[in-house]
């Protein structure tokens, strides 16, 4: 009943002049506007890669694989602690504070 009931949903979404859900398009015909979104200007990387959270978040966020002053990792304060992925989560972002720094030129 679920299938039928979208399936006369999307019908009646293209008779009204619409474009139903799945539809495949080129690169050309695409509208990409949401790439188009300036993104602010940052120079510290704490902030670059907590990217669009608040700015405490960010600061959280960008230092989830570094050592906290209590000794334990800023990521094990947060829930994502219990991620099956947590290691692979704490080195992402050591390498993606690395390549910053290198890009910046920072040691």
């Amino acid at each position: 009943m679920a299938y039928r009931k979208l399936l006369k949903e999307q019908i009646d979404l293209v008779q009204d002049g619409g474009e139903p859900i799945n539809v495949l398009r080129s690169d050309e015909e695409r509208d990409l506007s949401e790439l188009a979104i300036p993104v602010a200007q940052r120079h510290d990387a704490s902030t670059d890669l907590g990217a669009g959270l608040g700015r405490s978040a960010a600061f959280y966020r960008a230092n989830y694989h570094k050592v906290s002053k209590g000794g334990w990792l800023y990521i094990d304060d947060d829930a994502d602690r219990f991620a099956p992925d947590r290691d692979t989560i704490v080195e992402l972002y050591r390498r993606t504070e690395a390549a910053w720094k290198a890009k910046q030129g920072v040691s």
